[in-house]
């Protein structure tokens, strides 16, 4: 009973240390993934806005606005 218990206990510290750095390479690779999404996302935000700014200033600038 002891011995199968050590095997179960030896079985399970194997998988452990096998599963957990692959775990923390996923959700390394996620946080990354996310933050290069957001560094797109914001990319377009400001270019969008600078160029409905742009548009204005020049709409201002030749007397249309």
């Amino acid at each position: 009973m002891m011995a199968e218990r050590n095997r179960l206990v030896g079985f399970l510290d194997k998988m452990w240390s096998l599963i957990l750095p692959l775990a923390g390479g996923v959700v390394i690779l996620f946080l990354l993934a996310l933050s290069v999404g957001m560094i797109i996302m914001w990319f377009f935000i400001v270019l969008a806005s600078i160029s409905a700014w742009l548009s204005i200033l020049l709409a201002k600038l030749f007397g249309i606005l």
